[in-house]
């Protein structure tokens, strides 16, 4: 009886993690897709383009400078039961120091950088300041999501979400240079949070192990390949196009871009329902379970992407206006590859659990490169369109490379492949079948698919609620 009475308290616990983790993600993302057309508006297109561009160099920066240490604590939790925050503010001051060698190199040589990046000293001075700081936030949250806490997180998740939105559209309304405007209001708030986060680990870890810095570098170096390729897959196309066809034809493919906005509320919603359970199941070996659970998630992930297809013309009517009516052609690869996405992530989690970094960083490198070439050879001629299929056909090669590492660990099992391919299939016949319609059939559909994702999606909160009391 007691037993049962803690499993239940212990059920409730996360839960209510998990739901509230949820209603944060979608209330953050919602937040970038309500100002997205403010911006796209207000902004000049030359001066979206040079954002979407400093965005992306934000995100492969990060992936060198702060080494994505969160990631290493989901394992260091069971190594290092006993010493845990210690290990915490270990991170924190090994992400430090790695971004600080690397801005050094970057100022040693910032002609050259500068031309690279088609970005200011400033800018890219900044860029590094923030990423200082950056880890804190991931590893509170990691943290949090691991212990099944949510309240500070939530707290602090939406109010850095408000502040950045309100400051941003104050100052791109009010400013001259709308590219400083959006780059300050988008960055200080967040970067104010995390300064007051780094000091509150430092003062809670209190005592720095060099051992745990060998511990995270032998997990995070071979993964930080796999971070950075993918991050060039989700930002190389921006890059290349601003560089190829200037920053007008990047700011039309961001709009598209920031349909994946809308992707990652539910990408992200799912996963921070699941992924923990996922982690506590890969340690007991209970491969069943988690392969019932998983594929619920695919079918509901589908699902969206099915909708956000048929309902591409209204969103980039939202999104961007008449202006960027042309963005819709690119709406469905982009989608799909956010599927893709979706599913060798929880492939490879499993990598990561297993501490096999080194395939998992081959692949996804490999699958940048392939990115590389491909953009090199078909932007300059169809420009975005182009970016967007390149990027649809790396994604699927990554896809492809993990499914053939995690079978090599034997664990293909974990998930259901028949499932997968023929969801792939049918989002791909889709999206082919989305053209032929007219708008009554359109809506007709978005209805249905509609009610589809509302029950599967109940259907998965209530399969978690049952299944997580054994966590």
């Amino acid at each position: 009886m007691a037993q049962t009475k803690l499993d239940e308290i212990k059920n409730n616990k996360v839960l209510k993690a998990s739901t509230w983790y949820i209603i944060c993600s979608f209330a953050t993302n919602a937040l970038t897709f309500i100002t997205a057309p403010i911006f796209t508006r207000i902004m000049p297109k030359s001066a979206y383009g040079e954002y979407s561009n400093f965005v992306s160099w934000y995100g492969i920066i990060g992936c060198l400078a702060t080494l994505n240490l969160e990631a290493t604590l989901m394992r260091a939790r069971y190594d290092f039961k006993n010493e845990f925050k210690s290990y915490a503010a270990s991170m924190l001051l090994l992400g430090t120091t790695n971004a600080l060698l690397l801005y050094v190199i970057v100022l040693g040589f910032q002609s050259t950088f500068g031309n690279i990046f088609h970005l200011s000293i400033f800018y890219i001075s900044l860029i590094f300041v923030c990423q200082i700081f950056q880890p804190a936030n991931g590893i509170f949250q990691t943290m949090q999501r691991l212990e099944y806490r949510y309240k500070t997180s939530v707290f602090l998740t939406l109010t850095t979400a408000v502040f950045t939105s309100l400051i941003s559209v104050i100052l791109v309304l009010n400013w001259n240079d709308k590219l400083l405007a959006k780059v300050v209001g988008a960055q200080v708030p967040a970067l104010i949070i995390n300064i007051g986060l780094y000091g509150y680990f430092l003062w809670q870890g209190k005592k720095i192990r060099w051992r745990h810095w060998k511990y995270a570098y032998v997990i995070a170096l071979p993964y930080v390949p796999h971070l950075l390729a993918g991050n060039m897959l989700s930002s190389l196309d921006r890059v290349m196009l601003t560089d190829l066809r200037g920053a007008e034809e990047t700011a039309t493919y961001s709009v598209a871009g920031n349909c994946m906005a809308i992707m990652s509320i539910f990408s992200n919603s799912i996963s921070l329902a699941i992924q923990p359970w996922i982690a506590e199941k890969l340690h007991k070996k209970e491969y069943v379970e988690i392969r019932k659970m998983v594929n619920i998630a695919f079918v509901l992930f589908t699902l969206i992407c099915s909708y956000l297809i048929i309902f591409g013309k209204e969103i980039i009517f939202i999104l961007g206006g008449e202006k960027y009516s042309n963005a819709v052609a690119v709406i469905p690869p982009l989608v799909i590859g956010c599927l893709y996405q979706f599913i060798y992530t929880f492939y490879a989690g499993v990598e990561q659990f297993e501490k096999k970094t080194v395939g998992m960083a081959a692949a996804t490198l490999i699958a940048a490169l392939l990115n590389w070439g491909l953009n090199g050879m078909f932007i300059p001629h169809y420009g975005y369109t182009a970016a967007a299929y390149t990027t649809l056909a790396s994604y699927f090669f990554l896809l492809l490379m993990h499914y053939f590492l995690v079978r090599r660990l034997k664990m293909q099992n974990v998930f259901d492949t028949k499932m997968i391919l023929c969801l792939i299939a049918a989002i791909c016949i889709f999206s082919k079948v989305v053209e032929m319609l007219n708008n009554y059939v359109r809506y007709g559909l978005i209805f249905i698919i509609t009610g589809a994702i509302i029950y599967i999606g109940l259907r998965l909160l209530k399969v978690v609620k049952k299944r997580e009391a054994d966590v």
